[in-house]
C-alpha cells in the first residue's frame, strides 16, 4: 500500500516498496512503512490509498 496526495503524488516515506505488513489472524493485515512513519503526520490532509495486491482480493479496509 502507498499513500498519495489528492492528485496522485506519492507522499515521501509512504511508498509501496517501503510498505511492511503484519498478519493479524488469518485475514487482517497491519500496515507500516520502513521509515517508521504512521498516518498521524497526514491528519487533516486529503489522501489516496493505492493498494498493490498479488494473488489477493481487498474486501475492505479501516484506518485507526
Amino acid at each position: 500500500m502507498e499513500v498519495q496526495d489528492e492528485k496522485g503524488r506519492l507522499f515521501p516515506g509512504y511508498a509501496a516498496a517501503d510498505c511492511l505488513t503484519e498478519t493479524e489472524g488469518t485475514d487482517a493485515l497491519r500496515i507500516s512503512w520502513k521509515s517508521g512513519k504512521d498516518l498521524t503526520a497526514l491528519r487533516g490532509r486529503l489522501v489516496r490509498f493505492r493498494f498493490v495486491l498479488s494473488n489477493a482480493r481487498l474486501y475492505s479496509f479501516r484506518v485507526d
